[in-house]
């Protein structure tokens, strides 16, 4: 089965005496070959190790794009490891009203934050109706 994890960060990754990494806390992990968890899938996990693209909601959250989410967080476990850089207390707060999407959708003006399946046509297709 395809697992994706959705909370990989480091506390969530154990170290054996023989140096081996294991992941834990498989709470929010989901498996994807299950069809139960199909259109129930959302935003979840630790805010600091989510990628920009999630925070905006520029995701859309397809089987083949979540396994992608865990490896930008483990990217920046990798970062942490590597720079000896960890998150202080209260900097997650400060990050978290201070964010500023980086990626803006293309078209949010004209289609809002629901466009249907026909609007996306006319506006991303549709060369003619571009503005």
């Amino acid at each position: 089965p395809v697992i994706v994890h959705r909370d990989i960060k480091a506390s969530n990754i154990l170290i054996k005496n023989d140096g081996t990494c294991c992941i834990a806390d498989f709470g929010l992990a989901i498996d994807l070959d299950d069809d139960l968890h199909c259109g129930k899938i959302s935003q979840v996990g630790t805010v600091r190790y989510m990628a920009p693209e999630i925070l905006d909601g520029c995701i859309s959250y397809r089987r083949d794009v979540l396994p992608m989410i865990d490896v930008y967080a483990l990217g920046l476990v990798i970062w942490e490891v590597l720079t000896r850089c960890k998150d202080s207390e209260g900097s997650l707060s400060f990050f978290i009203q201070e964010y500023n999407p980086i990626f803006e959708r293309a078209y949010f003006k004209e289609l809002g934050s629901s466009p249907t399946k026909e609007m996306v046509h006319y506006f991303v297709v549709n060369c003619k109706s571009r503005p």
